[in-house]
This record gives C-alpha cells, sequence and structure tokens, in this order.
C-alpha cells in the first residue's frame, strides 16, 4: 500500500518533515507525518530529536477546528496504537470532509497493511 497525498502541497510538506535529522522512518511515524502535513499549522516545531510531542500538540490543537483535531487525533492514535479515551473513531470521522476523510482512509490502510 501506497500513501496517496491530496495535493502536491502535501506531498512537499510530508517531503520536508521526513528530511528533518529527527525524523524516524519507520510506519509509525511515516503514518502520523502523513496526517500532520495535512494541516496548514507549522507542525515542524513538535517533532524534535525527543521524537513527536503528540502531548504539546494535542493540547495545541483544543483551540484548533473539529477536522484539525481529528487529524491530530488519528495521527497520535496511529502512531501510538492507543485511541484517547475522549476520542473514539466515529469523532474522527464524523468531522472529516474530503480530501482529509480520504486521506484518513488510505493511511489507516497503509499503517495496517490493507490491500484494496
Amino acid at each position: 500500500m501506497e500513501l496517496r497525498f491530496i495535493d502536491l502541497n502535501h506531498m512537499k510538506r510530508y517531503q520536508a518533515l521526513k528530511a528533518s535529522p529527527y525524523s524516524r522512518n519507520d510506519i509509525e511515524y511515516n503514518s502520523a507525518y502523513y496526517l500532520l502535513t495535512l494541516l496548514s499549522r507549522p507542525v515542524e516545531k513538535y517533532v524534535s530529536r525527543y521524537g513527536t510531542e503528540f502531548e504539546a500538540l494535542i493540547k495545541d490543537s483544543m483551540y484548533w477546528d473539529a477536522q484539525e483535531r481529528a487529524i491530530v487525533n488519528l495521527a497520535n492514535s496511529l502512531f501510538s496504537g492507543v485511541m484517547d479515551h475522549k476520542t473514539d473513531i466515529h469523532d474522527i470521522f464524523k468531522y472529516l470532509r474530503d480530501p482529509y476523510h480520504r486521506a484518513a482512509i488510505n493511511v489507516i490502510k497503509y499503517r495496517y497493511h490493507i490491500q484494496d
């Protein structure tokens, strides 16, 4: 399964984040980076030598719109394998609109090796 980017900007942001000296190249990080680079926010500041700072990202995203929070929560879940106790899959998908809905399905297939 390959990642399908929603547009050229998404692909470029993903590649730039992956080129970070602190980036890790595994399926969990790739899945999270794919989702986080959908956002128009400067998510690079949450990637450091300590890893991806999901706690800070989730805290900051409390003031963002529902779709952005859904993307952050799904990225965290695909990265850690744990769904936050306040969030479930329904809460994520009810806020996603296309093309983000399709991107979320695509990255879930990628993360769990699901073939069409």
